[in-house]
């Protein structure tokens, strides 16, 4: 068992110079303690100041969230000795407050040295605040949803990023994003670069989503597929049925994508044409169980989609009083 903690600042070190290129321990180091600082003074801002009083109330400070992505292996980057085929050898975390994303090699730990904390062997810093993360069917790519609607996608096997894209999307923060791994080619792209080209589908708080088309050497480009919701700028987006709570391509339809809303509507959308293909429904004697956080599995084989009910009990007193 790997026991991963977030970073923390060093106690008795300064780090306002830079440190020695040459030294990667000590320039990982740096950069997880320069991290750690940056949090504690994001923690500090959101303090509240009382008007009654004229103190400062300290909020309490919450646990910080990791996300992880376990890797496939990709190019030369280190894994260990004792990777099996289609096994992961490397796992990519980041920490909510975050600005950077770390991967760690999977390796069995060094027998006594249980109390020594594993190191990152990559380190991909970004320009702003991590918000949510996916990662591509082969791991080669895995997409950051940055704060002010920037998107960033790391190649694993060059070790850089794709050219950064801003989402056109105001005063609303990307809460979901997906690698729609199945899509149809225009005829005029060439095999080679649409080979280069990945394709994003985002979700934003407001309800909005919008596909993202990135590559290198390739000009990226974003679309709207839904339009901001009216009353995103009344009421709460938790109060909100209308807006989805699964937004899924699906692996077995071009260009189509699962939609799941909390009000328990489904449909499949053409992300392409912008246009409803066709409204899912169950038997009227369920209904979704759970639609803010539905229990389903698309089937790539079987080309079918499972979904987990609850049975409708008024429906079934209303069909048996009637006949």
């Amino acid at each position: 068992m790997m026991k991963i903690k977030p970073p923390k600042i060093p106690t008795g070190r300064a780090f306002d110079g830079p440190p020695e290129a040459s030294q990667i321990t000590e320039y990982l180091t740096h950069c997880l303690a320069l991290d750690a600082i940056m949090n504690s003074s994001r923690q500090r801002q959101k303090s509240s100041f009382n008007a009654e009083t004229g103190k400062t109330k300290e909020e309490n400070e919450s646990p910080r969230r990791c996300t992880q992505h376990f890797l496939l292996p990709c190019g030369h980057f280190p894994c260990s000795s004792e990777a099996k085929p289609g096994l992961p050898v490397a796992v990519a975390v980041w920490w909510s407050g975050s600005q950077n994303l770390l991967q760690y090699v999977l390796q069995k730990a060094a027998k006594n040295k249980a109390d020594v904390e594993p190191m990152p062997v990559v380190l991909w810093p970004n320009a702003k605040e991590i918000l949510c993360s996916a990662a591509s069917r082969c791991t080669r790519y895995i997409a950051l949803g940055l704060d002010d609607a920037l998107v960033c996608v790391w190649d694993r096997l060059s070790g850089a990023p794709l050219p950064v894209v801003l989402v056109p999307v105001e005063n609303s923060a990307i809460i979901r994003m997906q690698f729609v791994d199945c899509w149809s080619v225009s005829p005029g792209d060439s095999k080679t670069l649409a080979a280069e080209k990945v394709h994003l589908l985002l979700q934003c708080k407001s309800g909005e989503i919008h596909t993202v088309t990135t590559g290198r050497g390739t000009q990226s480009c974003t679309m709207q597929l839904t339009e901001r919701l009216p009353e995103f700028d009344v009421f709460p987006p938790e109060d909100n049925r209308d807006l989805p709570s699964v937004i899924m391509p699906v692996p077995f339809l071009q260009g189509l994508s699962l939609v799941l809303q909390r009000n328990g509507k489904m449909f499949l959308q053409d992300v392409i044409n912008k246009t409803t293909v066709c409204f899912l429904t169950l038997p009227t004697i369920h209904l979704v169980t759970t639609p803010c956080s539905p229990v389903y599995a698309l089937n790539t084989k079987q080309q079918t989609l499972f979904i987990r009910g609850t049975p409708n009990h008024h429906r079934i007193f209303s069909s048996a009083e009637y006949g």
